[in-house]
């Protein structure tokens, strides 16, 4: 593969990030965190791979510093762990605008408070802890791998500053699974090994982690459903929403691509109609309704 082809897919890599961030929304936004994608056409996976990566596991990492693992057997050796990184050529700047859900805001800052003072001895926030602030995350890799569960496959995708095998990563990894210091993010975050520190914001809670439905332009719903045993705060996509990223991204579609429902319930594809004269397969992940929604 030449040069200018692998910058043409890590390009296509890199919008795929920024619009699973504009599905997100300024109420599900993030600063720290991952994504479990739900991938059982492969398509994700087939651009992931076509590009220039490092496989970690290959490199010399120790087994304790190949982070972000979980949805691998505990038992299996390094060896045949495939994590891969797949490293851009400038820094990803994506911004995280003021949330407007001041009843799941008010949850969400009263947790991240108690959690501060349980945590005064070692991490603290270098920000305010209100998820109404508007932030930013900045990333120069991916770390990702696919894994399968309940004979679906998904992709786990970590966005992070700066790649495994440099001393500013391990000067954090050390800080947080040595030290037990880790960082508190100005916003909540959506990291799968939150359960590690106890300061899990979603996990077994009632608010809200994710939109409810998915609402396709001719009015039919899809309930967002997960299809795989959750290990912490990570964000769950389903194929639905993955295959619609990727139609936009295909056909170079500009401008704005969801609409936000009332409350953050529910989520609409502008462009729905295209994807499935393209691609009419209903998928896992979500479940489909015939009945209509009232438009938003």
């Amino acid at each position: 593969m030449g040069k200018s082809e692998d910058n043409e897919k890590k390009e296509k890599i890199k919008k795929y990030i920024k619009l699973l961030f504009e599905y997100l929304g300024a109420e599900y936004c993030f600063t720290s965190g991952a994504f479990v994608i739900q991938d059982n056409k492969g398509g994700l996976l087939k651009l992931l791979k076509n590009t220039h990566k490092t496989r970690l596991s290959k490199r010399i990492v120790p087994r304790n510093l190949l982070s972000h693992t979980s949805f691998f057997d505990k038992n299996i050796k390094k060896r045949d762990i495939k994590l891969y990184e797949t490293r851009f050529k400038k820094k990803v700047n994506i911004s995280c605008k003021r949330t407007k859900n001041k009843s799941t805001s008010k949850k969400i800052n009263n947790k991240h408070s108690k959690q501060s003072k349980q945590l005064e001895g070692g991490a603290r926030s270098n920000t305010s802890s209100n998820n109404n602030l508007e932030a930013s995350i900045r990333f120069k890799i991916i770390k990702w791998y696919s894994f399968k569960h309940n004979n679906n496959k998904f992709i786990f995708i970590k966005p992070e500053d700066s790649a495994t095998v440099t001393m500013k990563h391990l000067k954090y990894a050390v800080k947080r699974y040595v030290l037990k210091k880790p960082k508190i993010s100005c916003r909540k975050h959506r990291r799968e090994d939150c359960r590690e520190e106890n300061n899990c914001f979603f996990f077994k809670t009632s608010i809200p982690r994710n939109y409810k439905m998915i609402i396709k332009k001719g009015g039919e719903s899809e309930e967002i459903v997960e299809t795989y045993k959750r290990k912490g705060d990570e964000v769950f996509i389903a194929e639905t929403i993955s295959r619609y990223i990727l139609h936009i991204i295909k056909n170079k579609r500009k401008g704005k691509i969801f609409k936000y429902g009332k409350n953050n319930n529910n989520i609409k594809l502008i462009y729905s109609d295209e994807l499935e004269k393209e691609d009419p397969v209903v998928t896992k992940g979500a479940r489909s309704k015939k009945k209509r929604v009232k438009k938003q």
